[in-house]
Order: C-alpha cells, then sequence, then structure tokens
C-alpha cells in the first residue's frame, strides 16, 4: 500500500473514506494537516505532474502578486490566487471538528443569539 501511487484508485478510495478518517483520527490526535479547500478536486488521476503544475501555478500567481503590489502605483492589493488541491476524508473531518468547536465556543460566548 505504500508503494501504490497516490493517483491510484485504491489510495484515493482510501483517502476519500470518511469513516476511516475518523477512526484514524480518534487514534492518532495530534497529527497537524492542511486545510481544506473549497473546490472539489478529485483525488483520482492527481499524480506528481499534476502536483508540480500546480506547484508551477502558485509561484506564477505569486510572482504576479508581487509584481503588481510593488508598481502599483497605490500599493494595490491583489487577492491570492492558488490552484485548488484534492481535499482527502481526513482533512474534511479535521475541518468538521474545527468547525464544530468554534460553533460551540460561538454559542457559549453569545448564548444562544
Amino acid at each position: 500500500m505504500v508503494r501504490l501511487p497516490r493517483h491510484s484508485h485504491y489510495k484515493a478510495a482510501l483517502d476519500e473514506n470518511e469513516e476511516l478518517a475518523r477512526l484514524s483520527l480518534e487514534l492518532t490526535s495530534g497529527v497537524t494537516g492542511g486545510k481544506p479547500g473549497k473546490p472539489y478536486v478529485p483525488l483520482v488521476g492527481y499524480d506528481e505532474n499534476a502536483v508540480r503544475l500546480d506547484n508551477l501555478l502558485d509561484a506564477i500567481n505569486a510572482l504576479h502578486e508581487t509584481v503588481v503590489r510593488r508598481w502599483s502605483r497605490r500599493g494595490a492589493r491583489v487577492g491570492s490566487n492558488r490552484a485548488p488541491r484534492p481535499v482527502t476524508a481526513q482533512e474534511r473531518v479535521k475541518h468538521e471538528k474545527a468547525m464544530e468547536k468554534l460553533s460551540n465556543l460561538e454559542q457559549q460566548v453569545l448564548g444562544g443569539r
């Protein structure tokens, strides 16, 4: 399993399985992960070439942002435009848990308003 490429159907199915992600998080609490992106990008077919192309696109966009900020007369801000990445079920579960904690804190502070 370790030697299978990330873009294989088996690895993608494991990464998209939310029940497995919940069990894994319960067993390995405290492991940090990435923040899930908004658009859906499938894991199947997202191979090393796609990763490299996304990184290249991000670098070009960062360079564009820097040039616009430097040479604009009023210091114009250009929003960061990064390529969407696939999100695993484990990352989705972590995000759900974080949002649940935030919602609970919000209810405590605001008193159910």
